[in-house]
């Protein structure tokens, strides 16, 4: 190990007292330092991701950006956001006419929850790897998760069947009868409606 001295100007001096092994192993050792520190980052870092109980940067939900919210806040979050721009009834077309349905009518409505539950869970249900690469993606390419419409299958189908008899272009079913011994058939016939 060379011997350390007051610099007093002369760098020739200073060049001297590190010979080339010693530069080399000053290097590596310094090589080995960075690596350790920046495992340790990484590793301190996936483990206060993993027990966050907050959504990762950006993360949205129905074009909400719910990033570092609880799940509590995010739910709130969104669900006033889908309060606002939600419609109390939605428009059902068929040619040129237009049917309306009460969104109560029919109990739809968006799973918030669950969309929050998987944003949670971004970057925390794949091994070490897999959990980096996709926190990577998230926070580069950000993420926009679209609820699930729920709805009452049974209530829709109902309000269908009772528009279905004022659908324009109905089509009247064949029939078929017999009259003096001859069995008599008539073809299904499209009828123009405007009802409603």
């Amino acid at each position: 190990m060379p011997e350390f001295r007051l610099f007093n100007g002369d760098t020739k001096q200073v060049f001297k007292m590190f010979k080339h092994d010693n530069v080399a192993s000053i290097f590596v050792v310094l090589v080995a330092i960075v690596i350790g520190i920046f495992i340790a980052i990484v590793l301190m870092f996936y483990s206060n991701q993993q027990n966050s109980e907050k959504i990762q940067s950006g993360v949205f939900i129905k074009g909400v950006n719910v990033s570092g919210l609880t799940k509590k806040e995010a739910i709130a979050l969104v669900e006033n956001d889908l309060d606002l721009k939600m419609n109390d009834h939605i428009e059902l077309v068929y040619k040129n006419s237009n049917y309306y349905v009460e969104v109560e009518q029919i109990e739809a409505k968006f799973d918030v929850e669950a969309s929050v539950n998987f944003a949670l869970n971004i970057a925390k249900t794949g091994n070490f790897f897999e959990n980096i690469q996709q926190y990577i993606n998230v926070l580069m390419a950000n993420i926009n998760i679209e609820p699930i419409l729920t709805y009452n299958d049974e209530a829709l189908t109902y309000y269908l069947e009772t528009i279905e008899a004022y659908l324009p272009d109905q089509l009247e079913q064949a029939a078929y009868y017999v009259e003096d011994d001859e069995l008599i058939i008539t073809n299904g016939v499209n009828r123009s409606r405007n009802f409603i």
